[in-house]
């Protein structure tokens, strides 16, 4: 009693049964008595298939769940209307753009159900005789609505939404409808409701976005094929849990209370930290700083400002000698201070244009730092670079020393380890 009233809560909670058995009793006199048997069909097989999912027996995936479904798809179709009742015409455009429509439900890890409309374009005609496209005798449009059942083949088809790569097979019947295009060809079909067959591949993902392709035929004159995106909606499996057998529950007997021993808090001990900088006896490198002083990590006193300066001759920003000799030495600083920085000032003295001079200025801090990051000095260590030109004298240019100590590049550190 219970399978049978789960099999009838699956027909009535079954979106696609409702919608086939609408479309039998109200589809057009002139379709209705081709479409019952297969619609009948097709309703039954949902019910069926949804009660042998609650039977014992049933062998759905641990994965699948009933889902509906909708794609939209765009291809091509060949057409091949009948001119037995018109001798004197050909058919001379077959190939048309075709599009379809399909709404549809899983209704069990092989099987599928689901209506379509498509509208396949129109074949046109000429005289018989006549060169193709030569001239024109009429068109006749295409337009199928059917429903077919669908049976899935591949290791993927009992999965969650249909994931990942699956096949199908297709059978079904479908309403053909004709109509001319500005001509008395006064066209009508002999088979308005044919079988249709097809097979396609799908490929799905985990949240329902897909793709199909697939190729369709009624045997006679209509072939399309088509590329469509689809989306499935999972509705789901209601499962009812089992209720566990309930087991006498043994007397709890009370435990007699532990006394624990009070814990001890030991003291505190600070680090030793002889010289009071900051860094304790075990990381600091320099244990006797002066008191107050700046320290490193590893208690070294630094010391920021000019840390040194380098001259240039008239007009040049090529490095002497000299000043190659400070900037290894400033590196080497450098290298004992991690933690240091640089920023570099290049100056000029007044002799030649003012805009002149500043690029000069430019050219020799840039002469500077190329240097020092020869000499191993990360360029991230050169924090910043500025360029006054002849605009900061540091003394007077009316003087030959003057202008001498003008044509000047500053070093100015910081963190620099004494």
């Amino acid at each position: 009693m219970e399978w049978a009233s789960r099999c009838m809560r699956t027909a009535e909670a079954t979106p696609i049964f409702l919608l086939e058995v609408f479309f039998t009793m109200t589809f057009t006199n002139s379709f209705a008595a081709a479409f019952k048997p297969l619609a009948i069909t097709l309703s039954l097989s949902v019910v069926a298939t949804g009660c042998a999912s609650f039977s014992p027996s049933a062998s759905d995936g641990a994965d699948f769940q009933r889902a509906l479904y909708a794609n939209a798809g765009i291809g091509a179709s060949r057409l091949e209307p009948s001119v037995s009742d018109f001798p004197a015409l050909d058919v001379n455009d077959r190939i048309e753009p075709a599009g379809q429509i399909t709404v549809g439900a899983d209704v069990s890890r092989t099987f599928s159900v689901e209506m379509h409309s498509a509208d396949l374009g129109s074949a046109g005609f000429s005289p018989s005789g006549a060169a193709d496209g030569s001239s024109s005798a009429g068109r006749v449009n295409y337009h199928m609505n059917g429903i077919s059942a669908l049976a899935y083949i591949g290791g993927n088809k009992g999965n969650a939404k249909r994931k990942g790569l699956t096949g199908f097979g297709r059978l079904g019947l479908a309403a053909i409808n004709n109509s001319n295009v500005g001509n008395n060809l006064n066209f009508e079909r002999e088979d308005t409701a044919p079988v249709i067959v097809g097979a396609g591949v799908e490929y799905a993902t985990a949240t329902g976005l897909g793709l199909r392709a697939e190729a369709l035929t009624n045997g006679a004159d209509t072939s399309y094929g088509q590329v469509g995106v689809m989306y499935r909606l999972g509705l789901g499996t209601k499962k009812t849990p089992k209720l566990a057998q309930a087991r006498p529950v043994p007397p709890v007997v009370p435990a007699k209370p532990v006394q624990l021993p009070k814990p001890v808090i030991a003291a505190a001990v600070a680090p030793a930290d002889n010289d009071r900088d900051g860094v304790v006896n075990s990381l600091d490198r320099c244990p006797s700083s002066a008191p107050g002083a700046t320290v490193d990590s590893s208690g070294c006193e630094t010391y920021s400002g000019q840390i040194d300066m380098v001259l240039f001759d008239v007009d040049s920003a090529e490095l002497t000698s000299e000043a190659r000799s400070i900037l290894s030495n400033v590196a080497s600083q450098m290298s004992r201070s991690p933690g240091a920085t640089l920023n570099l000032e290049g100056h000029a003295d007044a002799t030649g244009d003012t805009g002149y001079n500043l690029e000069l200025s430019k050219r020799r801090v840039k002469s500077v730092a190329k240097y020092l990051i020869g000499e191993g000095v990360n360029k991230t260590r050169l924090t910043d670079a500025n360029s006054y030109g002849e605009s900061v004298p540091a003394q007077d240019n009316s003087t030959v020393s003057g202008r001498a100590a003008n044509r000047r590049v500053e070093l100015l550190g910081t963190g620099f380890v004494r």
